[in-house]
């Protein structure tokens, strides 16, 4: 996968774009790389160590045109964060 548009076909339906409530994940778009962000990603398994950030809450996986994404990893990823997303909100 290459590419921010790599990285939207990937999050596909699963982004979450309803009300502010629902989003789990994001995408931004930079010049040299691309981060495929999780609103909660500091709560979620982590097994191949994809995801960087320090902050309390958010963290974010950098995909870079030169080097290949762990397309597989990724997925699991986005998956890991919408099931979570639903736990949260069925726990309302």
């Amino acid at each position: 996968m290459h590419g921010h548009w790599g990285a939207r076909r990937l999050l596909g339906t699963f982004y979450g774009a309803g009300n502010r409530k629902t989003r789990f994940a994001y995408v931004n778009v930079f010049k040299a790389h691309v981060n495929v962000g999780f609103f909660r990603g500091a709560e979620i398994a982590d097994p191949e160590g994809l995801l960087e950030g320090a902050g309390k809450f958010m963290r974010h996986v950098k995909l870079r045109p030169e080097r290949d994404a762990d397309a597989k990893a990724l997925m699991k990823l986005i998956e890991t964060a919408y099931t979570d997303m639903k736990r949260r909100l069925k726990a309302e």
